[in-house]
């Protein structure tokens, strides 16, 4: 399955033009191993603060109403937006962890299934954003 976890950054990039972005690469039999991150900034030089605002806006809405398997943490760090579990986001945060492979490690030793579980959640998160953006696109 190519680009299997990129279902974030396609949802963001077919109602912006984004600078940069990461997310997760794997094949459907790492779903367990890796972590369910997206990380994006929007290009300035196409993307004005109105358009990032209304996105983002749309973002937390659909955020804060998903009924998934974990909450969901929309963060921005610097000029990056990041899309995370909370759990994974209250790990980084608490600063026990020098890196994101120690919280990878922390995850897969004391919280076993919730990768999988969050992955079920990623692709049903980009989902939802590619039909909300889209409708939100058309209505400018």
């Amino acid at each position: 399955m190519k680009d299997f976890g990129r279902g974030v950054i396609n949802a963001l990039e077919g109602v912006a033009k984004l600078e940069w972005f990461r997310y997760p690469v794997l094949k459907p039999e790492q779903i367990g191993f890796v972590l369910p991150i997206a990380v994006w900034r929007f290009d300035k030089n196409t993307v004005d603060d109105y358009l990032e605002n209304r996105l983002i806006s749309c973002l937390t809405s659909l955020l804060e109403n998903y009924n998934g398997n974990f909450p969901w943490s929309l963060s921005e760090v610097g000029r990056n937006w990041i899309l995370q579990p909370l759990l994974i986001k209250k790990l980084q945060d608490s600063g026990a962890f020098k890196n994101e492979e120690e919280v990878r490690n922390h995850v897969l030793n004391f919280h076993s299934n919730v990768m999988a579980q969050a992955f079920d959640d990623y692709k049903a998160i980009a989902g939802l954003m590619e039909a909300d953006l889209k409708t939100l696109s058309n209505n400018n």
